[in-house]
């Protein structure tokens, strides 16, 4: 096996490593569910599991949490649903109340509940079904809107638009001076589907518009619903005067994040679509002077911004059937959406609320988007999974000049009626046992994720793995996988891996720096999630008494770590999370991508031999 597969391997246990310390129990996801006092939670995304486990398990210590960080999607959670794994609590960010009907049966209805009335009703209408329910709650709002250099604006004589023809005037002298007026990243579907939708939100919000949407979002799988005759040729309309206002090029049809972040950050351009979190980085990381600006409507009475939860969150219907374990849930969500839960979860604080009594204060560089905010002129965009791609199939080709405004709302229409792909059913790999991702204490690890580790280990025939983060996405279930399903058993952060030829003394650095506080204080293990996986070696983890944790013993095959000895080790998993300090200089400079993906490395190791059995490899002292 070629040497990249130690980059794969190291990425993978990294996820896996995140996922055993949730729990203590060795159970199966099905089996901790009947408990009343477990409570799983599915994660959309890495970044929320040093936040959300440490502010849940403070505040209820009586219950037992399992963290998982599944996939942004919905079929995912249908997957899970077809082998009763479905968790206690979903969280989604890439969410549409279209995507969820395959799952709407299995999903708890909230709309009777005191939490789902102390929403803001305007945001909550938007996740209410024809038939009254409310299955989904959605969590803070990121800001969506622009951004625009004040430095820029000041030197060539300008003053901050407030409506859109000032916006457009504004856009025709900065370009005469040289700039860019207006970049953003094109070859992405997400900024086609929002700058569609952002300039043309005044007509989605008519009437109209409010009632095509419930019609679009409440459809039945199978269902298809095309687009009006009415708002959405407006759209396109809009869209298409957006584009010439702004002096877009055929070549901005695939600028990416970078290209059109680096304009502006290098005083090319004066604008840029983007978030919130993105403001605050620019003005507090790298000195600019920025402000947030609206979507603007042809008053400024009419100007809008654009908002997407941070996920939005349902429960698992079978909760319900144990009062207990229904209550503690209730009380775990109340705590998730409180002031507290939601700053902690929004990171940087530069989110609106759809909670009543949970409010955010913006700095000032978003002074003008708070008449948006005193006007609930706050629009939630529509992102059905559908949506998003031919968002960005159509937006591309009109930047590009191919469309104009009619050609794109036909191939829009045209793309809604088409007739579904079909569905890949080859099997690719089977499993014959299944093993629990809790993290069990006793024996000192995960099973379903030593497996796993222990497979790839062998297939890179390493002398070694090491992980890092939320490896895994739900238990290693004994079946039949297609590749899709093979590739949802990989968290999306352990996809990737490297190989690396370290000491052992070098290994005992890494190990280290995954563990022990950092040099500022921070704890780098604030969740047992977050422990490394590791296989062909074990490690003791010693209790500072703080909530903290220093690195014992390591051994390799039940023999000490030699120091001095060469190991060849696998890196599995994403080595990002890990923002308090830099992963080690001297083997961080050696790690080498591996040239296939955890999972074709895992369908290459189970077609030569299975999957091995698991071992143990964290010891808690």
């Amino acid at each position: 096996m070629k040497k990249h597969f130690f980059t794969s391997l190291f990425c993978m246990l990294l996820c896996v490593g995140c996922l055993l310390g949730c729990s203590a129990d060795h159970v199966t996801q099905r089996e901790a569910q009947k408990d009343d006092q477990t409570i799983s939670i599915y994660l959309w995304d890495l970044s929320l599991c040093g936040r959300l486990p440490k502010l849940l398990r403070e505040a209820f210590p009586e219950l037992d949490f399992d963290f998982v960080v599944g996939h942004n999607n919905i079929d995912f959670y249908a997957y899970l649903n077809e082998r009763g794994a479905l968790p206690d609590i979903i969280t989604c960010r890439r969410f549409s109340l279209n995507d969820a009907a395959a799952i709407n049966n299995e999903i708890l209805d909230l709309s009777e509940t005191d939490l789902a009335g102390s929403f803001y009703t305007v945001y909550l209408e938007n996740n209410r079904f024809t038939d009254g329910t409310v299955r989904w709650l959605p969590m803070c709002g990121e800001l969506d809107g622009i951004i625009a250099n004040t430095a820029i604006f000041q030197e060539c004589g300008l003053e901050l638009p407030a409506n859109y023809t000032e916006f457009v005037q504004c856009c025709d002298v900065l370009e005469a001076n040289g700039y860019r007026c207006f970049v953003t990243d094109y070859d992405y579907d997400y900024t086609n589907l929002e700058i569609m939708q952002g300039c043309a939100i005044p007509d989605l919000m008519r009437l109209e518009g409010t009632l095509w949407r419930r019609q679009y979002e409440s459809a039945g799988v199978g269902e298809v619903t095309f687009l009006d005759n009415q708002v959405w040729p407006e759209v396109f309309t809009q869209f298409e005067r957006f584009l010439k206002d702004t002096h877009a090029e055929p070549e901005d049809a695939h600028m990416s994040f970078s290209e059109a972040t680096g304009l502006f950050r290098e005083g090319k351009a004066a604008m840029f679509r983007g978030t919130g979190g993105d403001l605050i980085y620019g003005s507090e990381s790298l000195g600019m002077q920025l402000a947030f600006l609206p979507y603007f409507g042809d008053t400024e009475s009419n100007n809008w911004i654009l908002t997407y939860p941070n996920f939005q969150l349902a429960v698992n219907k079978h909760v319900a059937e144990n009062e207990e374990k229904y209550k503690n849930v209730m009380a775990v969500l109340d705590k998730i959406f409180s002031q507290e839960g939601q700053s902690a979860i929004s990171g940087s604080g530069v989110v609106v609320s759809y909670r009543k009594g949970v409010d955010f204060v913006l700095p000032e560089a978003f002074d003008n988007i708070r008449p948006c905010i005193q006007r609930n002129h706050l629009y939630q965009r529509l992102a059905s999974n559908e949506f998003f791609s031919i968002s960005q199939m159509v937006g591309q080709k009109m930047v590009a000049g191919e469309y104009t405004a009619e050609d794109a709302y036909a191939a829009f229409n045209a793309q809604l009626g088409a007739p579904a792909g079909e569905v890949d059913t080859d099997v690719v790999a089977s499993i014959d046992t299944t093993y629990a991702y809790r993290f069990d204490a006793e024996w000192g690890g995960s099973r379903a994720v030593s497996a796993v580790a222990n497979t790839l280990c062998r297939e890179a025939q390493a002398d070694a793995l090491i992980g890092f983060g939320l490896l895994l996405s739900s238990d290693v279930f004994a079946d039949e996988y297609t590749w899709q399903q093979l590739c949802w058993l990989i968290s999306s952060k352990g996809v990737s891996a490297y190989e690396l030829e370290a000491t052992g003394a070098e290994i005992r650095e890494i190990l280290k720096w995954a563990m022990e506080p950092a040099e500022d204080g921070s704890n780098q293990i604030s969740d047992l999630s977050l422990v490394p996986v590791m296989s062909h070696m074990e490690y003791t983890m010693n209790d500072n008494g703080d909530g903290s944790f220093s690195l014992g013993k390591v051994t390799v095959n039940g023999e000490p770590l030699a120091d001095d000895s060469v190991y060849h080790v696998m890196v599995w998993g994403s080595l990002g999370f890990k923002v308090n300090r830099d992963f080690p200089e001297a083997p961080g400079s050696r790690l080498i991508p591996l040239e296939e993906s955890v999972p074709q490395i895992l369908q290459e190791a189970l077609s030569h031999g299975g999957l091995s059995e698991p071992t143990p490899y964290a010891v808690l002292g």
